[in-house]
């Protein structure tokens, strides 16, 4: 595994120098590291035992910057286990380590955090993009995502910006189907409307355009419109008033629902404010079906 610093770039002199050497000490009995630097010239190399490899903490202190390297004797490497990604200390600072299989693959250590990312060019930009905790993903899924994560990268497609696409057309498929009873409690809740106004607006959509109050708005058309505006513009008559029966002052009166001219043309006006403010905020439609109707019908 190798902590690498962040202008890391497989066809650069460093890249080469890093390559060469990991393939050189790669089958070796004993563990051996080397630390570089940027420009791929070696700052410090040094041989250790079977399992481990040590420098002091002064030595340490001087690797900033620089790229650290070594080999896992017998030929084993946290790439190839699960034991390998949890065997990583804890770091005082950022770390990255590269998986020595899978080019541009590898994981963040600060802390107790551990994180899998990949690092590839988008159309020549260095770019790094972090995509599972360790302690939610096993390391074999991991690959498995790192590898198709880097295929998209290299076809010059950006995983957070793929990402952030595919919530914002989520999020407008979601406004698409936003009902008309959804867009008439928005409405109300966003604009500074008498009480008396507000109550009116939904007895128009709740009481006249009952039927309709589940149905997406951009599936209510220009014809739907004309249609339920006609039958709206009938007059209704009146039940006749019961005789012999003096009403009863303490029960108020619930008030009698009619159609006419004047209704249809309430609910139509109520209607039309729900569509513009539907355009206007979410886009639902391209244009109000019923402004089309009245510059139709001139």
């Amino acid at each position: 595994m190798r902590e690498l610093a962040s202008g890391y770039v497989p066809d650069t002199p460093l890249g080469k120098s890093l390559a060469k050497t990991e393939a050189g000490i790669r089958t070796l009995l004993h563990e051996k590291a080397l630390v570089f630097n940027p420009d791929g010239t070696i700052f410090l190399e040094r041989n250790g035992t079977s399992s481990q490899v040590l420098f002091t903490a002064q030595e340490f202190k001087t690797f900033t910057g620089k790229v650290f390297t070594h080999n896992h004797p017998g030929n084993t490497s946290f790439s190839d286990s699960q034991k390998g990604v949890d065997g990583l200390e804890k770091t005082d600072k950022l770390v990255h380590f590269f998986d020595e299989n899978i080019t541009g693959f590898g994981v963040d250590v600060k802390l107790n955090n551990k994180s899998y990312f990949v690092r590839g060019r988008v159309n020549g930009r260095l770019i790094t993009y972090t995509f599972a905790k360790c302690n939610v993903l096993l390391f074999d899924d991991a690959k498995k995502k790192a590898k198709a994560l880097l295929v998209k990268i290299d076809a010059g497609v950006h995983p957070a910006e793929e990402e952030k696409q595919k919530v914002l057309a989520a999020e407008a498929d979601k406004k698409k189907n936003f009902t008309l009873n959804q867009i008439l409690g928005e409405y109300l809740e966003n604009n500074k409307l008498k009480d008396s106004t507000k109550e009116n607006y939904r007895s128009n959509i709740q009481v006249y355009l009952k039927d309709w109050l589940n149905t997406p708005m951009r599936l209510i058309t220009e014809q739907d419109i004309k249609a339920r505006h006609k039958l709206l513009s009938i007059k209704v008559e009146l039940p006749k008033k019961s005789a012999g029966k003096l009403p009863d002052k303490k029960v108020k009166p619930k008030r009698i629902r009619r159609n006419g001219p004047g209704i249809a043309d309430g609910v139509m006006k109520t209607l039309r404010a729900l569509f513009t403010y539907a355009i206007e905020e979410h886009k639902i439609i391209a244009a109000n079906p019923y402004q089309r109707r009245e510059e139709g019908t001139g």
